[in-house]
């Protein structure tokens, strides 16, 4: 969250600097190319912002959902372990947990 955030911050302060020059009069050709550089570096760190965002929150989501998917797994061989074997006693003399309908 914090390069998109940087990168427009960048642009910003970029474009606040461009129009503070250009607010003192129109620059030569020299001072314009340099203020269309500055404007390019700053948009391009921008795109790396947002691209590294982007990437950021895929990846996130990715690891989120593989957490995800091996706790609910866990969960799943923990329940379908069933109860534990019963030692010393019938099988007869162990009462069901759910009562069975009687056909």
């Amino acid at each position: 969250a914090v390069a998109p955030v940087l990168g427009f911050l960048a642009l910003t302060l970029g474009l606040h600097s461009a129009a503070s020059q250009l607010a003192g009069g129109l620059p030569d050709a020299t001072h314009q190319i340099e203020l269309l550089m500055q404007l390019a570096r700053d948009g391009a760190l921008l795109a790396v912002g947002l691209l590294l965002g982007i990437a950021g929150a895929l990846s996130w989501f990715v690891l989120h959902t593989r957490a995800a998917t091996s706790a609910i797994r866990e969960v799943d061989a923990i329940l379908a372990e069933g109860p534990p074997p019963v030692v010393g006693h019938e099988a007869d003399d162990i009462v069901p947990l759910v009562r069975r309908r009687r056909a």
